[in-house]
């Protein structure tokens, strides 16, 4: 073969290869945008059954079944399942023979010199090899037992992304019942400024109120006006939040069923850490990253040890391989075992063995934090449940108090005992004793929803009683059941959200509406 055929031969695989700047690859990642871009018009001028839009009345439950069906994050990660089935189905591949076909053809310089040696100026030949493991060190059983801890490993980050789901559903939820109150006290707050705005107004026309009085009443007014429209911001920003967390559409007109519900709860420190070593996702997946590592150290130990395989060859020749027959085909065969031992290797697997070594050591550090980070959420939560009971009994007293401070001081404004001051005073104080009742409640909610999610009970329902870390008071426990996670019926593109009324519970914490 001369310098010519090889520069064509060159050439061919260059064009078969291809040559990629960095700007084709920017190009590619431009129009990408600009599709998704296009893609994203379409589904805002058509109906998008992927993304559900939610009209009506919506309770929790019916947000967590939703959020179970279209989150994007939980969907993603499910992909991991197929990812490791696809790992353990070619791990089997250690266990099983391969086959390799090779063909190849030969043409020689058709000159006479060749000729006389040679004999033919073709040459063709097919070869078959068949090649059976028979021992490679513990390296099959190695790799198969890495693919199912794999698996497993898949299997717990899905069950994270579960309880991570609901969580951030449960507690856009709570948000946005928060919002949804303080909206309420802030609109309440204005009727009543205004209420007493028109009383200012009376009392002026008969000379016994002054304009001062009246600016007074008039900035009151327009101060509660500007708390209410922030307290419908919030609301709005919480729904949109809310809506993307249960995978629906943005312009989805809901309307949140539920309410701020006290219930005390008392929970055992030692049984709660009990549920969360039985149930974490991630104290599940750092022991899964052991016992990965210790797979790894086998896989790195069987090759210190020879591989060994038998197989079996044949194969098909012009000319005849044996009797040099130019132009006849003729087979061989031929079979035997394998050992094969790299003789200068040994500080390629001695750092390979250093490196799983100490790969293992970290994942046991790891294992041992995330440990330590278990209990530590779980103190933090139980101190959160306590101080956020102390705060809802203190604001539920003072609660009373700012509304009978107002009563008295509207009741002594008409009578002409308090002024406008005494009653502005009373209405703030009574503004800022509803908001810190509802803020009260929904902290000692989301107490109790980072209780759940600290023992990994989130989504477990109709648990064991032996796993019930929370006792809650007398008072609330009658007409309260376990709720269940299900999967709705996603065939047609727009839900109802008033699926049911029922109480939810995720864990062993009972929600109330």
């Amino acid at each position: 073969m001369n310098y010519r055929t090889l520069i064509i031969v060159a050439a061919m695989g260059i064009g078969l290869v291809g040559c990629v700047s960095r700007s084709d690859i920017q190009r590619e990642i431009r129009s990408a945008r600009l599709q998704a871009l296009h893609q994203w018009q379409q589904r805002q001028s058509s109906d998008d059954e992927n993304e559900p839009q939610v009209d009506g009345q919506l309770s929790l439950e019916d947000a967590l079944k939703l959020a179970l069906t279209h989150n994007k994050q939980l969907q993603a990660i499910t992909q991991d399942r197929d990812i490791a089935r696809g790992r353990v189905l070619s791990s089997h591949s250690g266990l099983l023979p391969t086959i390799s076909l090779l063909s190849s053809y030969t043409r020689h310089a058709d000159d006479a010199q060749n000729k006389r040696y040679i004999g033919s100026s073709n040459e063709y030949s097919t070869d078959i090899k068949v090649t059976q493991p028979l021992f490679r060190g513990g390296a099959t059983q190695a790799e198969l037992r890495s693919a199912q801890f794999l698996a497993c490993y898949s299997n717990e980050r899905i069950r994270q992304q579960v309880e991570t789901t609901l969580y951030h559903v449960t507690s856009n939820y709570y948000h946005a019942l928060l919002a949804q109150q303080l909206l309420k006290v802030a609109q309440d707050a204005v009727t009543s400024a205004e209420a007493h705005l028109n009383e200012v107004t009376r009392k002026q026309d008969t000379g016994a109120a002054t304009e001062y009085s009246v600016l007074r009443a008039r900035v009151d007014v327009a101060l509660y006006q500007a708390e209410m429209i922030r307290q419908r911001n919030a609301l709005h920003l919480a729904t949109t939040q809310l809506l993307k967390e249960m995978g629906a559409q943005q312009d989805s007109h809901i309307e949140l069923s539920g309410a701020l519900v006290y219930r005390s709860v008392q929970p055992v420190f030692e049984q709660a850490v009990q549920a969360a070593y039985r149930n974490r996702p991630d104290l599940g997946q750092a022991q899964v990253n052991v016992r990965i590592g210790e797979e790894a150290i086998r896989l790195a130990a069987s090759r210190y040890w020879p591989q060994i395989s038998v197989f079996a060859t044949g194969g098909w020749g012009r000319p005849d391989p044996y009797q040099n027959m130019w132009d006849e085909w003729d087979s061989h065969a031929s079979a035997g075992i394998c050992m094969e031992l790299p003789l200068f290797d040994g500080l390629r697997r001695e750092g390979q063995m250093i490196e799983t070594k100490a790969m293992l050591r970290k994942r046991q550090f790891e294992l041992f934090d995330t440990e330590e980070q278990v209990v530590l959420e779980i103190r933090q939560a139980l101190l959160s449940l306590r101080d956020t009971e102390e705060f809802v009994e203190s604001q539920r007293m003072n609660l009373k108090l700012a509304e009978e401070g107002l009563r008295l001081a509207e009741v002594g404004y008409i009578n002409g005992v308090n002024t406008e001051v005494d009653v502005t005073d009373a209405r703030s104080a009574l503004t800022r004793a509803q908001g810190f009742h509802y803020e009260a409640i929904h902290d000692h909610a989301i107490a109790r929803l980072m209780l759940q999610k600290a023992t990994g009970l989130l989504a477990v329902a109709n648990a064991p009683s032996k796993e019930n870390v929370f006792s809650e008071t007398p008072d609330h426990s009658n007409g309260v059941r376990k709720g269940e996670i299900t999967r709705p019926d996603t065939s047609s593109r727009r839900v109802d959200a008033s699926l049911s009324e029922k109480d939810h519970t995720t864990g062993f914490i009972r929600e109330g509406d």
